[in-house]
Parts: structure tokens; C-alpha cells; sequence
């Protein structure tokens, strides 16, 4: 991934928690990572690793690069330069309409992890051109499993409470199987499918307290390893498969690394025998480089960044901060929607903002910090 201007700023002091890995690992992973010449990395270590201020001279200047990556500059453009009109024209209707929804949710999630957020003029008018396309059961014209990535999306950019959304994920959660799973694959619900399903839920604060998406955890434990025969992903070697991507399948990847992401948004802790089983094969998995690979089993010496950060991420969240972990912000939910905390509406295409709305989506946006890089 080609990054920007490099910075030649000295390593920074290591926060004496980070000790923990330098004691735990024949080689510490951070001492490997932070000489990566990636500026997405380095900023999302620097942030939520090092829990930097964002005033830090090394937060500036990794954000800074992470504006005037390639990657982040091409998705931005290809959304603010998407035409309805045009793209995809040449099929029928209906799949055209999934073509764009799909290409959108795609570019919105591979945004996010460039550290856009919901205040971006493009990102909005996404926001608004997919919400203009629900059902009115809550769902979208999607299939299942598109439904669900999008929602997911959705909710990692800090959406709780929009009006729409809150439809949108009672309907998913609605879809909830007698054996607390969700979607199907071989006579039971597909656990991979469930993986997504909860990972949306993991971002609300209100739905991953319910006692369905605790069943719906307890699925995933109870089907560890399995084999997911006739599910959206199938055989063992997908728990291998710790890396993701953005488009079709690629969005369901993330293996036993995804699980473990998912979970610690749940409560879960490392004193789960299940969850210190899947953090034991990870810590496993470290190759001789002193990182990660995408595919470990299989290509160990293949070192992947991204993939590595996140598992020094989770590390840190299961074994360093425990219960301590920062909660996400609450709103309590009222009828119809609405929430206890201010949050902007979206418009239809034809209204018009007045002087106050505007004022107040601004104080919003102001006030307002991003929760997406908690992974």
C-alpha cells in the first residue's frame, strides 16, 4: 500500500504497559511495527496502542500522511463522484440498484479505515442516497447477507440513534434463528453470517446488551472451528483467514482474529477458556519476523501489517485493559427513535437545513469524538 511523504520522526517513548509484550514474545511485535513505513498503520498504533493525545506531534503527522494517502484519496473521490445516473446503467434496474448499493457500502467501509468519518460532505450524501432505498420493514433491497454488511457499515461510523438505522437493526436482529444464529448453512445458521450480524450489533449500545446477540455469541463459541458446511464461507480454513477486504465475500473474512474483535465489543474477557484458546493460537501464529501473516498456517513468513496491528490491538484489549476498556458512549433509545443525545437527522433531498439544524449538526460534529478505531 503506497503511502505518503514519510515523516522522520524518533520512535516515540513506549508507555510502560507496552512492557507486556517485550516480556510475553521472544520478539515484541510493537518494536517490529512501529518501523513500518505504512502512515495507516503507524497512526492507528500511535492512537489507540499508545492512546496518544490527539494534540501528539506523532498524531498530527501520521494523520497528516494518512490525508494524502493514495488509497483514501481514490475511494473519497470515487464517492463523491458517484452518479446514480450512470453507474452501472448498462443492467436492468433492479440489479443496477444493487450494483450502487453495494459499491457504496464497499468504498464507506474501506473509507473508514482510512479514518473518514460521518462529517465528510461525501460521505453523507452516501449516507442519505442508501437510506433513501430501505424498505419500510427496515431492511434494504439487498440480499441477506448485503443487508448485513451494510447495516455493520453504517454503524461504525457512530449512526446509533439515526431513525432509519434503528429500523434497519431491529429488522436484522429480528432475523435471529431458533439456535441463536443467523442466516443458514447445513441445517444450522451460518456462523459466519452470525460473525457479521454481531459485529453490527457490537456497535450499538443498546443492542449488544440484549440478550439475543448473547445467544448469538454463545453460537459462536459453542461452533468454534466448525466447518460451516453451505455458509457464506465453508471449511476450517476460514478461522485461518485473518485478514478482510471490502468487496463480496472478502467482507466475511477475519477468522479466529475477527471473532476475538467482535467478542471484546461484547464483554467478553481472556478469562473465557474458549476465548484464551483462540488468543493461545494466535500468539502462536507470531512468525519469525516478530509479526503476522494474512494466512498463517500457510504462509507464515508472509508478514502482513494490517493484520498484525490487529492482533496487537486485541492483545492489548483482552490482557492490559479487561474490564477497563474504555466504554463506548450510550444514548438511550426512546420511542420512534429518538434519542437522549442530540444526533443529525438526514435529509430528504428536498428540504432545506435552517440556520438552527445547521448550528446544531455543527455543535454536534464539534462535540462529538470518532469511535470506529477501537478494534
Amino acid at each position: 500500500m503506497k503511502t505518503g511523504k514519510q515523516n522522520l520522526l524518533p520512535f516515540p517513548e513506549f508507555p510502560s504497559g507496552l512492557e507486556w509484550f517485550k516480556n510475553r514474545f521472544t520478539i515484541d511485535p510493537i518494536q517490529k511495527l512501529i518501523r513500518s513505513r505504512n502512515s495507516q498503520i503507524k497512526y492507528f498504533l500511535y492512537k489507540n496502542v499508545f492512546e496518544m493525545d490527539a494534540q501528539s506531534i506523532y498524531i498530527k503527522v501520521t494523520k497528516r500522511e494518512i490525508n494524502e494517502n493514495r488509497t483514501r484519496i481514490r475511494v473519497l473521490k470515487e464517492l463523491e463522484h458517484f452518479d446514480p445516473n450512470k453507474a452501472f446503467s448498462e443492467y436492468p434496474a433492479d440489479k443496477q440498484k444493487i450494483l450502487q448499493l453495494n459499491y457504496l457500502v464497499s468504498l464507506l467501509s474501506e473509507a473508514r479505515d482510512y479514518n473518514c468519518h460521518k462529517r465528510m460532505e461525501a460521505v453523507q450524501n452516501v449516507f442519505i442516497f442508501l437510506l433513501k432505498h430501505q424498505n419500510k420493514d427496515g431492511s434494504f433491497p439487498l440480499p441477506f447477507h448485503q443487508n448485513i454488511f451494510l447495516i455493520e457499515t453504517l454503524l461504525k461510523y457512530d449512526l446509533e440513534g439515526n431513525r432509519y438505522l434503528e429500523q434497519a437493526i431491529r429488522w436484522l436482529v429480528r432475523q435471529q434463528n431458533p439456535d441463536g444464529g443467523w442466516g443458514q448453512a447445513d441445517g444450522m445458521s451460518d456462523v459466519w453470517l452470525t460473525l457479521k450480524v454481531l459485529s453490527a450489533c457490537s456497535y450499538h449500545s443498546v443492542m449488544r446488551e440484549r440478550e439475543k446477540i448473547k445467544r448469538g455469541a454463545q453460537f459462536i463459541m459453542s461452533h468454534y472451528l466448525s466447518e460451516n458446511k453451505g455458509g457464506i464461507l465453508e471449511g476450517k480454513h476460514a478461522w485461518d483467514q485473518l485478514s478482510y477486504g471490502y468487496e463480496g465475500l472478502k467482507a466475511f473474512r477475519g477468522g479466529t482474529l475477527k471473532v476475538l474483535e467482535v467478542l471484546v465489543r461484547l464483554g467478553y474477557t481472556a478469562q473465557d477458556r474458549e476465548i484464551r484458546k483462540m488468543l493461545n493460537w494466535l500468539e502462536e501464529q507470531q512468525n519469525n519476523f516478530g509479526l503476522w501473516s494474512a494466512l498463517p498456517r500457510q504462509s507464515k513468513d508472509m508478514t502482513d501489517e494490517w493484520v498484525s496491528y490487529r492482533v496487537i490491538r486485541v492483545f492489548q484489549l483482552y490482557y492490559l485493559m479487561g474490564k477497563n476498556r474504555k466504554p463506548i458512549r450510550k444514548f438511550k433509545i426512546k420511542p420512534g427513535g429518538r434519542t437522549s443525545a442530540k444526533k443529525p437527522r438526514f435529509l430528504n433531498e428536498n428540504e432545506m437545513i435552517n440556520d438552527t439544524e445547521t448550528q446544531e449538526m455543527t455543535e454536534y460534529a464539534q462535540n462529538t469524538p470518532d469511535k470506529g478505531d477501537t478494534i
